[in-house]
């Protein structure tokens, strides 16, 4: 969910930079009709596990139907934009599953768990983007330093003259 809303309000906020919201009600009218009797049925199979399945798949659809409504208007290269990020979700999803199955994992405790599952997630997701996509990373870490440096140098000069 958190890695998907964020790429669903960014094409919901093209569409309507665009001058189309009529095709963003739909898609959310279209999630609606899918979430409710998904949340009662996997809510009430798996509990609050469920529920989150269930707001994981409407958000997975809404993403879908609005990347595929948005490539009508804007060309762009959906391999490109997806392939990539889809194999590292694949891939730590995968360590994430085996990390799991090991005897060992059992017997940590939940802190332990959390804090090894969050440098695991991040170093494999990220590793994986940073060694097929590093140029593109550094490409646009310095779009935004040559945008934040004349601000972050107009702060500076701010606080100095007022202590």
């Amino acid at each position: 969910y958190t890695q998907l809303d964020p790429l669903s309000l960014g094409a919901s906020n093209l569409l309507i930079a665009l001058g189309y919201p009529g095709h963003i009600v739909r898609t959310r009218v279209i999630q609606l009709v899918f979430f409710v009797p998904a949340v009662i049925l996997l809510g009430s199979w798996q509990g609050i596990e469920g529920v989150a399945l269930a707001a994981d798949f409407m958000v997975m659809i809404g993403v879908v139907i609005l990347f595929w409504l948005s490539h009508r208007y804007v060309d762009y290269s959906a391999r490109r934009l997806w392939f990539w990020p889809v194999v590292a979700l694949g891939a730590t999803t995968a360590v994430v599953l085996l990390l799991g199955t090991l005897p060992a994992w059992q017997t940590f405790n939940i802190w332990v768990k959390i804090l090894a599952k969050l440098l695991l997630i991040t170093l494999c997701y990220g590793g994986i983007l940073w060694l097929v996509e590093r140029e593109q990373i550094r490409t646009g870490w310095n779009t935004i330093w040559t945008v934040a440096q004349p601000m972050v140098a107009a702060w500076q000069k701010r606080t100095k003259s007022n202590p």
